[in-house]
């Protein structure tokens, strides 16, 4: 106990760990050096290659902070940001820097909160206009209570949100409301992402369009704010990009950030710590609300993302939620695939029950994937444990009838949530290795 609480405090210098408590070089597992703000560590490496769920497909990564061959992380260890290789993304793979510890404390909650605001100070503008790209998830909520705190003046700060098909009506609802208790000026912009090729044939461009077209919207409205009011043309665009979201290979709106200069105060905050943030210092009433990224993110790659096919997702979630009994804190997703996708499962829904929600053509070509966190699952099969019993047949049948009214899809397996922006699973992914997965 003593070694490792050594271990913490001198983690904290801006200098290499004495030499007794460094770890011997190995030749098939270099040593290698992560120089943070105030941190220098060394780390052993591990490189594997393996389907990935989010994916879909292999993915090599590179273990930092490991014990051993089993990458175990002992206490003391920190792991790298730059463990993640990921190609084809340069926002990512420029990421050097090492993220926030969690804050055990709500003292040491309110500290990191404090030294974020200092922070946002800093990458805003003193005599322009701090715009927030608002959703209502918890990141951006706590960006813009970051925003509200840095910059009193309220001609100073706005946050505004892109409505579009993308976007469920009780997230708006929600951003609004959030929106009023935080003390921000929020507008309400529609933008135009379904115009863009590259969104509708979601190939794997549709993140990058769409917050291309999100940043060009909010650098139009924030001029025009600016000029009616302050006359100022000095714009700084926040997201609430955190430490986590660097992970994923898919976010190519890291890319479109990048290049509009949309600031990330949550850069170096994992989400977990944003949670504690958000909940003991912002006071935040979503502090523990389920991600809820855009409609389109239900969609598999290559299904069309139109406005019809959109709106049948938020409908059969609703009503899924409905069945369920979800509240905001629980992670729920309809999955909308092509129905030659195995997506890890076996059989088909009762095409009979489909109804002409998304289109004749649409329907014929698509089905529905529902997946559900532990909580959810319990309920839907009766057993608290999680998830090692399989759906019971009546609610089952309620889900199915439920996605075939609503989105007009066959329901093709209920599964375990997982989170990411790609809906299928790897067809190489043998259905032994999806642990409780139920089949139609």
């Amino acid at each position: 106990r003593r070694t490792a609480a050594l271990r913490r405090w001198w983690s904290w210098r801006p200098r290499e760990l004495p030499p007794t408590m460094r770890t011997a070089p190995s030749p098939t597992r270099p040593l290698v050096e992560s120089r943070g703000a105030q941190t220098l560590v060394r780390a052993r490496l591990r490189r594997t290659t393996k389907p990935c769920y989010q994916h879909g497909r292999a993915c090599t990564i590179v273990h930092a902070g490991g014990n051993g061959a089993r990458g175990e992380t002992r206490r003391g260890d920190v792991e790298s940001p730059r463990s993640i290789k990921i190609p084809n993304n340069p926002a990512i793979d420029e990421v050097d820097w090492l993220p926030y510890p969690l804050p055990k404390t709500e003292q040491e909650a309110r500290a990191l909160f404090q030294e974020l605001v200092l922070q946002t100070r800093a990458q805003g503008s003193s005599n322009g206009l701090n715009a927030v790209a608002f959703s209502g998830g918890i990141d951006s909520t706590l960006v813009a209570s970051l925003v509200a705190h840095a910059f009193p003046d309220p001609s100073q700060r706005v946050a505004c949100i892109g409505v579009s098909p993308s976007l469920p009506h009780n997230q708006l609802e929600r951003a609004r409301d959030l929106a009023a208790l935080i003390g921000i000026r929020l507008i309400e912009t529609p933008t135009s992402e379904g115009d863009v090729a590259q969104y509708v044939e979601n190939e794997g461009l549709a993140c990058y369009a769409c917050k291309s077209t999100l940043y060009e919207t909010l650098n139009t409205v924030g001029a025009a704010v600016t000029k009616n009011e302050s006359g100022s043309s000095n714009i700084v665009l926040f997201n609430g990009t955190n430490f986590d979201d660097f992970k994923d290979i898919t976010r190519l709106g890291l890319v479109a950030a990048k290049e509009y200069e949309v600031a990330s105060p949550l850069a170096r905050v994992p989400k977990d710590a944003v949670r504690a943030v958000a909940r003991y210092a912002a006071s935040l009433p979503n502090w523990n609300a389920a991600a809820s990224p855009c409609l389109r993110s239900r969609l598999a790659y290559g299904v069309r993302a139109t406005a019809p096919t959109l709106a049948a997702v938020e409908k059969a979630e609703q009503g899924v939620k409905a069945i369920l009994g979800a509240s905001d804190e629980h992670a729920l997703r309809v999955r909308v695939m092509p129905r030659s996708d195995g997506a890890g499962t076996k059989g088909n829904g009762d095409s009979s029950l489909v109804v002409d929600s998304v289109g004749s053509d649409d329907a014929q070509d698509l089905v529905a994937v529902i997946e559900l966190d532990a909580v959810l699952w319990g309920r839907a099969s009766g057993d608290p444990t999680g998830y090692q019993s399989s759906i019971q047949s009546d609610t089952w049948k309620r889900l199915e009838h439920c996605v075939a009214i609503e989105a007009g899809l066959a329901l093709k397996a209920i599964r375990p949530f997982r989170s990411g922006s790609v809906s299928s699973l790897p067809n190489s992914v043998a259905d032994s290795e999806v642990p409780g997965l139920s089949h139609a």
